[in-house]
């Protein structure tokens, strides 16, 4: 039968009819609508909403490696648990898409106007659920009764304005044995970056938006290990805070984790043996505009607004190639098997392009490194160069107002009989702040060196 050029023109005249028709927005508070709430037009519901996207990582890789049985034991046991989270979490269950499911949450209001629970908070509370029922309950599970298999998930959450509208098609005309094929799709940037978020997030790590950091309650960010990341993907530079491992309060109640490591999924952008040869390029470029331009100053001064725009041109290029290479660079942060599989060289060469970069703008290459000191150290560390991580973490001490402690290096610290350089450090921070929030921070990184030398 196939689709006629009948089929065609009843297509063509349906199209019409949608693109010509003005669309209607109807504003809705706390009442996330379903299918059948919808009308087939261009009426569209208008809500304020946090999305929140889960994602398996590596699902293509792990279909390949398993049976379809199993993926149905798998798929099946994933979308029970994120459908009782999303609703345990007062949110509604709107998108199921194999190895990837939607949550839509809203502020809870009482009869007064008052919220009594932001979307925001409910999607962290879910975010929460879903990652310790993971490592706790699914994982445990799979391992033990589906062929040892487990997952590990990325988190994206986002918040704002959403539009809601029906889209398919009813029941073939008359013909009452056709299903009606109809679902509602929520048009905006909100889904498109709690996806996207989810996309780039590790496994066991939860990526929110900075709306969404921002609007979190205070009980959220407290003792929590929130970082501000940039991250790439396709081209495209996304910003936001991420928290690894963020389970409910009782989680050390539940046993054993059973947990994957986490695999770093927002590297498509970082194949840097491709993306340092092209920063180069573009850096050799721009010295030889500069040289070309000091030669015509040299020559020509009647020319001087030609050559004040080339020069403010030459900044502009200067300032992206300089924000190009910091979002690399920030971008590497905890991806441990990427740094190892880049190695040294490439890492130095995108390093000292960085520096060369903020040189020829004017900064000072101290401050330019001291913007980056949370990478140094975790790099360094990665590679081995402990000297080089030791050094960076005691400037981190001094100049940031928090420090990463990495276990490797200050057991080499210990074992080269500078161990007491990081404990006096942060000693003085605590003395600084003494009476204030910082000082039981500063504490806290304190007794995690002293329980790293007490345990190794």
């Amino acid at each position: 039968m196939g689709f006629m050029r009948d089929d065609f023109d009843k297509m063509d005249e349906q199209i019409k009819k949608i693109t010509l028709q003005k669309v209607e927005e109807i504003n809705i508070n706390n009442n996330i609508p379903t299918v059948a709430d919808l009308k087939d037009n261009n009426q569209v519901h208008v809500i304020d909403a946090t999305i929140l996207f889960i994602d398996i990582r590596k699902s293509t890789e792990l279909t390949d490696l398993s049976l379809p049985k199993t993926m149905v034991k798998i798929y099946r046991s994933f979308i029970r648990m994120a459908v009782d989270c999303v609703r345990k979490n007062n949110g509604v269950t709107r998108q199921f898409l194999g190895d990837r499911i939607m949550g839509v949450f809203y502020d809870e209001i009482d009869e007064a106007g008052n919220v009594l629970c932001s979307a925001v908070d409910n999607a962290i509370n879910c975010a929460r659920a879903l990652q310790t029922c993971i490592v706790f309950s699914l994982n445990k599970n799979l391992k033990k009764n589906v062929c040892d298999k487990m997952i590990s998930c990325g988190i994206g959450i986002d918040t704002g304005k959403v539009l809601v509208s029906k889209v398919g098609m009813y029941g073939l005309e008359s013909n009452a044995s056709k299903e009606n094929e109809t679902d509602c799709v929520w048009v905006s940037k909100v889904t498109n970056y709690a996806s996207k978020y989810s996309d780039i997030s590790n496994g066991n790590e939860i990526f929110v938006s900075e709306k969404v950091y921002e609007k979190l309650t205070d009980s959220f960010k407290q003792n929590v290990e929130w970082n501000k990341v940039i991250r790439i993907k396709n081209g495209q530079k996304y910003i936001g805070y991420c928290v690894s491992d963020f389970y409910l309060d009782y989680y050390k109640d539940l046993g054993e984790q059973f947990k994957l490591s986490s695999n770093n999924v927002a590297t498509e952008e970082l194949v840097l043996s491709t993306i340092v040869d092209k920063l180069n390029q573009t850096y050799d470029k721009l010295l030889l505009k500069e040289k070309k331009l000091m030669e015509r100053e040299n020559e020509i001064n009647s020319d001087a607004q030609k050559n004040l725009e080339e020069k403010s041109r030459n900044l502009d290029l200067l300032n992206n190639l300089y924000d190009y290479c910091d979002s690399i660079i920030r971008s590497l942060f905890l991806q441990g098997e990427l740094i190892k599989e880049l190695g040294f060289r490439k890492i130095m060469e995108l390093l000292g392009l960085f520096y060369k970069v903020g040189e020829l703008k004017g900064e000072d290459i101290y401050e330019v490194e001291n913007s980056i000191l949370a990478q140094l150290i975790d790099i360094y560390n990665i590679l081995g160069s402990y000297v080089d991580s030791f050094n960076y973490m005691i400037r981190m001490i001094e100049n940031s107002s928090w420090v990463l402690i990495r276990e490797e290096t200050v057991i080499w610290a210990r074992n080269n009989n500078k161990s007491y350089k990081i404990r006096h450090e942060i000693e003085k921070r605590i003395n600084e702040n003494k009476g204030t929030a910082k000082e039981k921070e500063w504490g806290r990184y304190l007794d995690e060196v002293l329980k790293i030398l007490e345990e190794k």
